[in-house]
């Protein structure tokens, strides 16, 4: 069984090789919260600091057996979702999630966010998740750049 000393927070994201976003910085910002990140890759992107280049989308099947494999090691208190990749990885997403398979995109924030602005995380005990309880899910804003 994994870690369980801490809140287990699983990022379903893509990856950044520069750890500005995604899942890098996911466990990073978990850890500094005192958080045990476990991580599902959606996408892997070629990037830098100064833009994205490319992203290839993972198998949904490959994300679907991650989300499953963690599930069964570690007692997950919340869930992080950023980038998907592909309409096949939100379904995978969503039927591992028990949520209904329509997914409506938000639409971006009116205005640039602040690169100093704090999320604060709300906690859900970790042992109180259930196949039948809601889950307690959160994501990150987006700048526009």
């Amino acid at each position: 069984m994994g870690n369980q000393q801490q809140p287990v927070v699983l990022s379903i994201a893509g990856f950044d090789p520069c750890s500005g976003a995604g899942v890098t910085a996911d466990i990073k910002t978990l850890g500094a919260h005192g958080c045990y990140a476990v991580t599902c890759i959606t996408a892997l992107t070629v990037q830098s600091t100064t833009g994205v280049r490319s992203v290839q989308p993972v198998a949904a099947k490959l994300v679907e057996q991650t989300l499953e494999e963690l599930a069964r090691d570690f007692e997950i208190a919340a869930v992080r979702i950023g980038m998907l990749g592909s309409s096949e990885v939100v379904q995978a997403i969503a039927g591992f999630l028990k949520c209904p398979t329509s997914v409506q995109s938000a639409p971006p924030p009116p205005q640039p966010v602040p690169t100093d602005s704090i999320c604060k995380l709300r906690w859900t005990p970790p042992g109180s998740l259930s196949k039948q309880s809601p889950a307690t899910f959160f994501s990150t804003p987006q700048s526009t750049d």
